[in-house]
């Protein structure tokens, strides 16, 4: 369910921008997607916090302790839970108040652009490797934030 959760950010970051001069249907998928990942982010939250033991994901590397890896404990899973809760609201307020937006700003870079924070956010708290996975969801969470200035 973590790697569809990712995969779900990922889709709702990128769909968007393959709808170009539908701003209705932009904002619908960006926020429709990242409400259904909110969803899993809050299952998987809760989860890890009632979990007896932590779960760890690694991917190797060919460069010696240079390896990404995250871990989903209670204390991730309480995190992982409120940041998808609020989400969550978030993404279900923004249906109606993006439309506001239609014609003035891109809202498949908008979407691009919550969906990749909100994944980034996820991926700071998930990081099991301060050196590699925290400081990779940092700069990028860092990078999305900036992105629309």
């Amino acid at each position: 369910m973590l790697c569809a959760m990712f995969l779900t950010y990922g889709v709702g970051a990128f769909l968007p921008l393959c709808v170009p001069g539908r701003p209705k249907a932009q904002n619908f998928i960006a926020h429709g997607i990242a409400i259904a990942a909110c969803g899993m982010g809050m299952v998987l939250g809760f989860q890890g916090i009632v979990a007896q033991e932590p779960f760890i994901a690694t991917l190797p590397s060919s460069i010696p302790l240079l390896e990404f890896s995250i871990r989903l404990d209670p204390l991730a899973g309480f995190f992982l839970f409120t940041i998808s809760l609020i989400g969550l609201a978030v993404s279900i307020y923004a249906l109606g108040y993006v439309q506001e937006f239609y014609g003035r700003i891109s809202i498949g870079l908008l979407g691009f652009l919550y969906n990749g924070f909100l994944l980034a956010m996820i991926l700071v708290v998930l990081a099991d490797n301060a050196f590699i996975s925290h400081r990779l969801g940092t700069d990028v969470v860092t990078l999305v934030f900036s992105g629309g200035h």
